[in-house]
């Protein structure tokens, strides 16, 4: 027998001030070198988000960065929770890392740039004279934001192997960008919805769930207090 459990939840994110800061450096590449950036997420803060770009010296870009791997990783403490997994070689020089704020406190953007071959037009490996650009060494700037937000405790318990649960969040001024996480029983994230310009409203749909407390987790994700 099918069984359905609907509800409602209301409450108001917190005006909480956004953090921002930038980072930059330069990087050679290694196989074991890793560069680190230390900062600071608050109490209130939910959200991280970590973008960067990187270039290489001299003219033509285009060719001279295209094939290098940079990597951008998020620990919060000693415990990676974030990495970006983009690759160069068919996007633009730009990696994103993201997570929810499990632990407030010290955390870590940590870069790094894995050698590679470069490839060509055709997405083959690069003859050995073109191939020797990825080495050289790459110019980084990593910018990172920190958003507040509210957790909402969700009462109702689901029954083990709950399927297709439909979570909507709504809100007056469609003008603002909010973000919507869903968190398992231990805290972990299990799914968001960060789309922006939305129009006041984000859905996801959870595949399946367990027995549990979960919450439901709202972000201002265009950084108003």
């Amino acid at each position: 027998v099918a069984v359905s459990v609907s509800g409602n939840l209301s409450g108001t994110v917190p005006s909480i001030a956004p953090g921002h800061g930038t980072f930059s450096g330069t990087i050679e590449p290694s196989f074991q070198v890793e560069q680190s950036h230390s900062f600071d997420v608050g109490d209130d803060h939910k959200y991280v988000q970590a973008v960067m770009d990187w270039t290489t010296p001299g003219p033509f870009p285009a060719l001279t960065q295209r094939g290098k791997e940079l990597g951008l990783h998020l620990y919060s403490g000693e415990i990676m929770v974030a990495l970006s997994t983009e690759w160069n070689a068919f996007s633009d020089a730009v990696d994103t890392a993201r997570s929810f704020v499990y632990t407030p406190g010290p955390w870590t953007a940590a870069v790094v740039f894995i050698p590679t071959m470069g490839v060509n037009d055709a997405g083959l490996p690069e003859g050995p004279d073109r191939s020797q650009r990825v080495f050289e060494a790459a110019q980084y700037t990593i910018t990172y934001d920190l958003y507040g937000g509210v957790d909402v405790p969700i009462e109702d318990i689901p029954a083990p192997g709950t399927r297709n649960a439909v979570v909507s969040l709504s809100w007056a001024d469609s003008g603002r960008d909010l973000g919507l996480f869903i968190r398992g029983p231990s805290g972990q994230e299990i799914a968001s919805a960060l789309g922006s310009n939305t129009g006041g409203h984000q859905e996801l749909v959870v595949s399946e769930l367990g027995s549990g407390m979960y919450t439901a987790s709202v972000v201002a994700l265009d950084g108003l207090s």
